[in-house]
């Protein structure tokens, strides 16, 4: 479960280095943040 949300915040971390010239860091700047709560509240109740 984990190295799925692992996996996730990799391919957000990706989008976000493609994505750069493309002016929409903000956007994927959310999903890894997202990702990151996730694997926080993963990790809590594991």
């Amino acid at each position: 479960m984990v190295d799925v949300v692992i996996g996730e915040f990799m391919d957000a971390a990706a989008e976000t280095i493609a994505s750069m010239r493309e002016g929409s860091v903000l956007i994927n700047t959310a999903r890894i943040n997202t990702a990151r709560n996730v694997s926080r509240v993963l990790e809590e109740n594991a």
